[in-house]
């Protein structure tokens, strides 16, 4: 169990360092098209992070099979789009915005995101709830 907290632990800091940096990536280096957004990483097979994707890589995501978009980055990001979450939900998906301060993360934020993970994991291979068993 420490290992599972430990690995989610890595998951999140990487996942919001890699956030944080594309956050403040130029304009032209996000790309417009339907493939993967920049910076796409595969961190296991159920859970991917990128750059901010446009608004036609959002589109196309429930074709390929994602269920949930947490968003570790604030609306206010230069990029982003402010309709982001209608965008996401109009196909299906579930959609979290967690608005990371990255010049002042919170704990508060890391254990809502680990919560999610958690939870997603649970859903994902039947687990039982803490304290069910």
């Amino acid at each position: 169990m420490k290992r599972f907290i430990g690995s989610v632990g890595t998951l999140a800091v990487g996942i919001a360092l890699g956030a944080a940096l594309y956050a403040y990536a130029p304009e032209f280096l996000r790309s417009g098209n339907a493939g993967q957004p920049a910076n796409f990483v595969a961190v296991s097979e159920g859970i991917h992070t990128s750059g901010q994707p446009s608004a036609a890589q959002l589109g196309g995501l429930k074709d390929k099979g994602y269920g949930l978009i947490i968003n570790l980055a604030p609306p206010t990001t230069l990029g982003s789009i402010s309709d982001e979450g209608m965008l996401v939900a109009r196909t299906g998906i579930s959609y979290l915005n967690i608005p990371v301060d990255w010049n002042g993360p919170r704990y508060e934020d890391f254990e809502l995101f680990s919560s999610i993970l958690k939870q997603q994991a649970r859903v994902r291979f039947h687990l039982p709830l803490p304290g069910s068993v």
